[in-house]
């Protein structure tokens, strides 16, 4: 008796992926890479139809030793992972490697710095400054290394006490470098105590 083989014939697609660099060695200490540049940007992707509908993502594999005097270029392999990022077998990948290029870029420094507020003015003769209040007192800011080291604090704008009889409360600007950014709100609340004047 002759025996009966049963072929199950799976449909062949092709899908077209965005490609996504990831990176396997970290960037050296300080840094962190830029935005990366792939070509070409897209890649295709072909195999039965179980299989490709398991890709999520096209990976181009950047397996490079890198250092802030030579950033990422060259050419690396794609590979089509799932969703638990295990590749996924039996498909074809074309083209089957992109070029990478990739800045490799110094991260910003923090460094927090207190807060000194520009009092302006005096209080009626009677009265005295007795103590002068910040909240925040400091201020956490990122900024180049170079920056961070001259930054010992950070003024305000102007708080103009000229006459005055009683505390002063305002709520004013930080003042920054243009080369350095706060890590939270620009405004703090500043209280000027005022007390009688020992004659």
């Amino acid at each position: 008796m002759d025996t009966i083989a049963t072929v199950v014939l799976e449909p062949i697609i092709k899908q077209v992926r965005t490609l996504e660099p990831v990176f396997l060695r970290p960037a050296p200490a300080g840094f962190s890479y830029g935005l990366p540049s792939v070509q070409p940007s897209v890649a295709y992707i072909t195999g039965s139809k179980d299989q490709v509908t398991k890709v999520v993502r096209l990976s181009v594999v950047v397996d490079a030793q890198v250092s802030a005097k030579h950033p990422v270029s060259g050419r690396f392999p794609i590979q089509a992972v799932d969703i638990t990022g295990a590749i996924v077998p039996d498909v074809k990948i074309s083209p089957s490697s992109a070029g990478v290029q990739c800045p490799i870029q110094r991260m910003p420094a923090q460094k927090e710095v207190l807060i000194s507020p520009s009092i302006t003015g005096n209080p009626v003769p009677s009265m005295r400054i007795v103590s002068i209040q910040v909240v925040p007192q400091s201020i956490l800011v990122t900024g180049s290394p170079e920056a961070l080291t001259r930054l010992n604090f950070v003024g305000t704008q102007e708080i103009d006490i000229t006459g005055a009889v009683q505390n002063i409360i305002r709520s004013v600007q930080i003042l920054l470098p243009d080369s350095v950014t706060p890590q939270g709100p620009r405004r703090v609340r500043v209280e000027v105590v005022l007390g009688q004047r020992n004659l």
